[in-house]
Formats: C-alpha cells, structure tokens, sequence
C-alpha cells in the first residue's frame, strides 16, 4: 500500500483507527501527523496511543513539545513541532537519541514544518476537514508496513 484514503466520521472512529494503528503498527516507526488546526491530530495521537499501551489520558505536547510514554511494546514519543523555528530547537529535543531506538514509536505533528525529518521508517497520515467527519489519507511509500491497508480497509468496513 502506498496510499488509501479513509473517512472517519467522528471522535470515536478517529480514536478507534488510532488504537488500531498502534496496536499493529512494526517498529521503530515515525508517523508524521498533517493537517489544518482543529482536523484531529490529537485525537488521533491519543488513540494511537491507547493502542501501543499508554495508560490514562495523552495531552496534546503543544507546549511542552514531546510527551514520552514507556509501554511494554515500547517508548513512545508524542511531539509537536508547530512552535518550533529552527533545526537546533529540533534537535535540542534529543531527536537523534529518540530516533535510534529500536523499540520506539514517535508520533510527529506538524511534521510538514520539517517535512525532511527521516530516521526510523516512516508513514504519514494527512488529516483534513469534512462536512461530516475527517478525511485521512494514508501515505507508505517504501511500503514499511506492508499490511497496513488490508487492515484498514477491514476495519472500515
């Protein structure tokens, strides 16, 4: 799969989609998050989360820009790089540490202000505005995840 579109038709739907992907998702995996203010990459960052095993509730790290997570399957990094300007303030995150993990899981939103950001394997999601619902559209080029679409092509069905 290199690409699918889905529609998410509200909170729970983008919250279930979430826990499926981090419950399936292969590591070390970065999923960069796109989408206008208000399309729901938080709500999805949280279902991913609840998914890969973070217990309780997940706030969104606009102000403190990475929330990190330990879980059994792994260490996951939930970042949000809308206020950052610069690389050095990228990495003064420790991004170079974070990326190196074999068993962790980073959750990037805004990742198109530094749409060149690589490291682990990488699959985006673009979240957009509907007159009911979200739209996502899925983008694995090098095809990491290679059941990705057939999972979610029975889930939304």
């Amino acid at each position: 799969m290199a690409k699918l579109q889905l529609t998410l038709h509200n909170d729970a739907d983008t919250q279930a989609c979430g826990r499926l992907l981090g419950s399936t998702c292969p590591l070390p995996l970065v999923i960069g998050l796109q989408g206008d203010l208000g399309a729901g990459k938080t709500t999805l960052s949280q279902g991913i989360g609840a998914g890969f095993g973070v217990i309780g509730y997940m706030p969104s790290p606009t102000f403190t820009l990475i929330n990190e997570y330990q879980t059994s399957r792994g260490i996951l990094y939930h970042l949000d790089l809308y206020r950052l300007n610069s690389l050095d303030e990228l990495f003064d995150l420790g991004l170079e540490e974070m990326l190196s993990l074999p068993n962790s899981l980073m959750i990037v939103e805004w990742i198109d202000r530094f749409d060149w950001l690589v490291g682990p394997p990488r699959v985006d999601l673009k979240l957009g505005h509907l007159l009911s619902g979200r739209s996502l559209e899925i983008k694995d080029p090098e095809h990491y995840w290679p059941d990705l679409g057939d999972l979610l092509q029975t889930w939304q069905s």
